[in-house]
């Protein structure tokens, strides 16, 4: 996994938003990426619902109100 990456953009305001077609893995990985140093914000779907552009776009505008 990319901690360092992740690391890059720590401590600066930045959102993170992990959106997944499972239940919160990479999530969990982004969380321990970051180490509390960024805000970190989980979209899950249902593993059989691939998610749609619009959603994500509504869920990081939502985010970054």
């Amino acid at each position: 996994f990319p901690k360092s990456v992740f690391g890059k953009y720590t401590g600066k305001g930045i959102h993170f938003l992990t959106v997944e077609m499972n239940f919160g893995q990479m999530y969990e990985d982004v969380c321990l990426a970051v180490n509390d140093r960024a805000r970190s914000h989980f979209m899950d779907n249902v593993p059989s619902d691939i998610p749609r552009e619009e959603h994500v776009l509504e869920e990081a505008r939502r985010i970054l109100k």
